[in-house]
Order: C-alpha cells, then structure tokens, then sequence
C-alpha cells in the first residue's frame, strides 16, 4: 500500500452456512463507495462513462440552476458516514 493512502478498512463478511471473507478496501475506494451510496439513498441517478460519475435526480420536470453552494452541500452531505451507520 502506498504512503499516501495508508488507511485501509477491514471487513469481515459472515455468510450463514458458507465461507467467511475477509477483505480489505483502500480509504479511497471506501469514501468512493459511501459518497456513491448515500447518492442513491437520497434518490439520484448514477451512471459511470469512462472514468467520470454522472449524477441525475429528477427534479419534478423542472430545470433547477444548481449553485456552488449547493455542490458543497451534497458533497459533504454524501461523504457523511453516519448516514450508513443508522
């Protein structure tokens, strides 16, 4: 693992039954995996085309000007682990 991405996640995943897994995913992997999930549990569209992330949500039909306040708000609201947690 390189020096700048030192922190890793462990996770042990428990099949009733079957094999046990334990994996490990890089930070920026995780924070990529939690930012595009709490994405779709507050209802946007995510389709990936080469290496970029195309959010949409529909917004009743309407085309809504989004400011660079709003891109600050959903980004720290989609990096809130927390969201995951409850």
């Amino acid at each position: 693992m390189s020096e700048t991405n030192q922190i890793e996640l462990k996770v042990n995943i428990e099949s009733p039954g079957g094999p046990n897994y334990d994996i490990r995913i890089e930070n920026i992997k995780f924070q990529k995996m939690l930012f595009l999930f709490n994405a779709i549990n507050d209802g946007w569209s995510i389709k990936k085309r080469k290496e970029s992330y195309i959010f949409t949500k529909n917004h009743e039909g309407k085309k809504e000007i989004l400011l660079d306040t709003y891109l600050l708000s959903f980004m720290k609201g989609n990096f809130d682990v927390n969201k995951i947690l409850t």
